[in-house]
Protein backbone atom coordinates (compact mmCIF):
# COMPACT_ATOMS: atom_id res chain seq x y z
CA UNK A 1 0.00 0.00 0.00
CA UNK A 2 3.29 2.48 0.83
CA UNK A 3 4.04 2.33 -3.11
CA UNK A 4 0.23 2.69 -4.45
CA UNK A 5 0.01 5.71 -2.00
CA UNK A 6 3.49 7.04 -3.54
CA UNK A 7 1.88 6.74 -7.03
CA UNK A 8 -1.06 8.51 -6.04
CA UNK A 9 0.80 11.21 -4.48
CA UNK A 10 3.41 11.60 -7.48
CA UNK A 11 -0.10 11.40 -9.91
CA UNK A 12 -2.16 13.59 -7.93
CA UNK A 13 0.89 16.35 -8.00
CA UNK A 14 1.56 15.94 -11.62
CA UNK A 15 -2.08 16.14 -12.41
CA UNK A 16 -2.24 19.31 -10.17
CA UNK A 17 1.03 20.84 -11.80
CA UNK A 18 -0.42 20.21 -15.07
CA UNK A 19 -4.08 21.21 -14.34
CA UNK A 20 -3.87 24.69 -12.20
CA UNK A 21 -1.69 25.95 -15.28
CA UNK A 22 -4.06 25.48 -17.89
CA UNK A 23 -6.84 26.44 -16.19
CA UNK A 24 -5.23 29.59 -15.50
CA UNK A 25 -4.17 29.81 -19.04
CA UNK A 26 -7.70 29.35 -20.29
CA UNK A 27 -9.10 32.75 -18.91
CA UNK A 28 -8.06 35.71 -21.47
CA UNK A 29 -6.20 38.15 -19.98
CA UNK A 30 -8.52 41.23 -19.23
CA UNK A 31 -5.15 43.58 -19.11
CA UNK A 32 -4.28 42.19 -22.65
CA UNK A 33 -7.65 42.73 -23.73
CA UNK A 34 -8.04 46.00 -22.77
CA UNK A 35 -4.63 46.65 -24.79
CA UNK A 36 -5.43 44.97 -27.61
CA UNK A 37 -8.67 47.38 -27.49
CA UNK A 38 -6.37 50.25 -26.56
CA UNK A 39 -3.93 49.75 -29.92
CA UNK A 40 -7.24 49.47 -32.23
CA UNK A 41 -8.46 52.39 -30.50
CA UNK A 42 -5.03 54.41 -30.99
CA UNK A 43 -4.59 53.59 -34.77
CA UNK A 44 -8.10 54.67 -35.12
CA UNK A 45 -7.08 57.84 -33.31
CA UNK A 46 -3.72 57.93 -35.40
CA UNK A 47 -5.95 57.56 -38.49
CA UNK A 48 -7.83 60.17 -37.86
CA UNK A 49 -4.95 62.82 -36.65
CA UNK A 50 -2.91 61.81 -39.95
CA UNK A 51 -6.74 62.94 -42.00
CA UNK A 52 -6.99 66.06 -39.92
CA UNK A 53 -3.25 66.68 -40.76
CA UNK A 54 -4.08 66.57 -43.90
CA UNK A 55 -7.30 68.59 -44.46
CA UNK A 56 -4.86 71.21 -42.56
CA UNK A 57 -2.08 71.05 -45.03
CA UNK A 58 -4.43 71.06 -47.76
CA UNK A 59 -5.97 74.17 -46.17
CA UNK A 60 -3.11 75.68 -45.55
CA UNK A 61 -2.07 75.07 -49.29
CA UNK A 62 -5.25 76.81 -50.56
CA UNK A 63 -5.04 79.51 -48.38
CA UNK A 64 -1.49 80.07 -49.70
CA UNK A 65 -2.71 80.12 -53.38
CA UNK A 66 -4.91 82.35 -52.78
CA UNK A 67 -2.43 84.48 -50.94
CA UNK A 68 -0.20 84.22 -53.68
CA UNK A 69 -3.20 85.37 -56.46
CA UNK A 70 -3.65 88.26 -54.34
CA UNK A 71 -0.12 89.08 -54.44
CA UNK A 72 -0.25 88.94 -57.82
CA UNK A 73 -3.24 90.75 -58.43
CA UNK A 74 -2.08 93.65 -56.50
CA UNK A 75 1.25 93.62 -58.48
CA UNK A 76 -0.74 93.57 -62.04
CA UNK A 77 -3.15 96.45 -60.45
CA UNK A 78 0.40 98.91 -58.99
CA UNK A 79 1.82 97.91 -62.88
CA UNK A 80 -1.70 99.53 -64.59
CA UNK A 81 -1.48 101.89 -62.21
CA UNK A 82 2.20 103.09 -62.87
CA UNK A 83 1.51 102.83 -66.18
CA UNK A 84 -1.45 105.07 -65.79
CA UNK A 85 0.57 107.59 -63.97
CA UNK A 86 3.45 107.38 -66.41
CA UNK A 87 1.24 108.11 -69.06
CA UNK A 88 0.17 111.23 -67.16
CA UNK A 89 3.99 112.10 -66.57
CA UNK A 90 4.32 111.88 -70.38
CA UNK A 91 1.28 114.27 -71.46
CA UNK A 92 2.76 117.01 -68.99
CA UNK A 93 5.96 117.06 -69.81
CA UNK A 94 4.67 117.21 -73.74
CA UNK A 95 2.74 120.09 -72.61
CA UNK A 96 5.78 121.65 -71.36
CA UNK A 97 8.24 121.47 -73.95
CA UNK A 98 5.79 122.65 -76.47
CA UNK A 99 5.86 126.20 -74.60
CA UNK A 100 9.60 125.73 -74.63
CA UNK A 101 9.39 125.86 -78.40
CA UNK A 102 7.62 129.58 -78.32
CA UNK A 103 9.94 132.39 -79.64
CA UNK A 104 9.52 134.16 -75.77
CA UNK A 105 10.86 130.76 -74.58
CA UNK A 106 13.69 131.05 -77.15
CA UNK A 107 14.94 134.62 -76.41
CA UNK A 108 14.52 134.11 -72.60
CA UNK A 109 16.95 131.71 -72.53
CA UNK A 110 19.13 132.96 -74.80
CA UNK A 111 19.64 136.17 -72.36
CA UNK A 112 19.64 133.75 -69.38
CA UNK A 113 22.98 132.38 -71.60
CA UNK A 114 24.52 135.01 -71.96
CA UNK A 115 24.10 136.34 -68.41
CA UNK A 116 25.26 133.25 -67.60
CA UNK A 117 28.44 133.50 -69.93
CA UNK A 118 29.22 137.28 -68.76
CA UNK A 119 29.71 136.08 -65.39
CA UNK A 120 31.99 133.37 -65.65
CA UNK A 121 34.46 135.05 -68.06
CA UNK A 122 34.53 137.90 -65.64
CA UNK A 123 35.09 135.31 -62.96
CA UNK A 124 37.75 133.81 -64.94
CA UNK A 125 39.22 137.09 -65.99
CA UNK A 126 39.55 138.45 -62.05
CA UNK A 127 41.51 134.31 -61.48
CA UNK A 128 43.70 135.45 -64.53
CA UNK A 129 44.49 139.06 -62.63
CA UNK A 130 44.74 137.56 -59.60
CA UNK A 131 46.89 134.68 -60.40
CA UNK A 132 49.20 136.87 -62.75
Amino acid sequence: MGVMKTIRIISFTVLSLLVVPLGFAAKPDKGKSDQGMRQGETMEAHEKKAEKQMKQQQAEATAEEAKMKAEQHREKAKEAHGQAALEGKKDDQERKELGKGSEQGQAKRAENSRKWWKFWAKDSDTEKKSTN
